[in-house]
């Protein structure tokens, strides 16, 4: 039975504190699949608001982030917004903002389809 366990087979015992602090010390430390996607699409959806100007007003930021906040949707979806319902515009007067915000999405798209058209799943 001895031989089974330390063969990598079922383990009766719980490991002691000091093989614990070994192997964190080895860096032999779980990792979650999850935690390693949850944590990915926290810090890209804060890239994409603090790109975007949800965070910081594009007014603020400096030019090098102005020209890379143009592809960002959230960029255009907030301009569009601002013309809509804080500077009272029409629907016509946000129509350019908007014709951007409408290109990028047909580019994802696009990509997407060829990704998935690649892989055979459509």
């Amino acid at each position: 039975m001895a031989a089974e366990a330390e063969q990598g087979g079922e383990r009766t015992e719980e490991p002691s504190p000091k093989r614990l602090q070994d192997a964190r010390e080895r860096g032999q430390v779980p990792r979650s699949r999850e935690l390693t996607n949850f944590a990915t699409m926290i810090g890209g959806s804060a890239m994409l608001a603090a790109i975007g100007g949800l965070m910081v007003p594009s007014f603020a930021m400096p030019d090098s982030f102005k020209t890379i906040m143009k592809i960002s949707p959230l960029h255009w979806c907030l301009e569009a917004y601002y013309g809509l319902f804080l500077e009272g515009g029409k629907l016509g007067d946000v129509l350019t903002k908007l014709i951007p915000l409408l290109i990028i999405i047909a580019v994802l798209q696009f990509i997407t389809f060829l990704g998935l058209k690649r892989k055979n799943l459509i």
